[in-house]
């Protein structure tokens, strides 16, 4: 018997595990390799990114904002001290968890009973500008009528962010909360 006989001559089957490894095997050595340095840079980098994103939070630092009287406000954000003068932001600003940051109500503002503690300031028509600022608020919240343009005017000039709002529409409630979970951070 020949040796060229006794070669055997196998059908041809796809690559086997063993193949499928040794081509891996040189895949991985044509590539660069890259040292420690650079996986520092990548991972350090990727977490500068991360943090980044997260202090560049719309919850936090000054908002400009144009209320309901078109005028444009700037809003130190998250407020801390809130004077609601209108009874639906005072019960927005509770059931969103502010409850604790409102420092000044009217006589109409009854609900939740948690807002009964809050300081009653009087009435949210013409209010009485010394006791809103006995309060030291860094936000006032006013219905948006002629008589409270003057009084949100003097705020402003004061420093103090006032803005005026509309809440007599159904449809003014979900714009009115968003707004104020944004400026509260709730």
């Amino acid at each position: 018997m020949s040796m060229a006989s006794a070669v055997v001559h196998r059908p041809s089957r796809p690559p086997g595990r063993a193949f499928l490894i040794r081509s891996l095997r040189r895949s991985r050595s044509r590539r660069p390799r890259c040292g420690l340095a650079t996986h520092v840079v990548l991972v350090a980098g990727t977490l500068a990114l991360i943090v980044a994103a997260c202090r560049s939070s719309p919850l936090r630092g000054d908002r400009r904002v144009v209320d309901d009287a078109g005028d444009t406000v700037t809003v130190a954000s998250p407020a801390r001290r809130i004077v609601s003068l209108i009874p639906a932001t005072t019960e927005l600003l509770f059931a969103q968890g502010a409850g604790p940051a409102v420092v000044g109500r009217t006589t109409w503002c009854d609900y939740p009973a948690a807002a009964a503690a809050v300081p009653n300031l009087g009435d949210g028509i013409a209010p009485n500008l010394e006791a809103i600022l006995a309060t030291r608020p860094d936000l006032v919240l006013l219905y948006n009528s002629a008589q409270n343009a003057g009084v949100a005017e003097r705020l402003r000039r004061l420093g103090i962010a006032a803005l005026r709002l509309n809440t007599d529409k159904l449809a003014d409630v979900d714009r009115v909360g968003r707004l104020l979970g944004g400026l509260s951070g709730h």
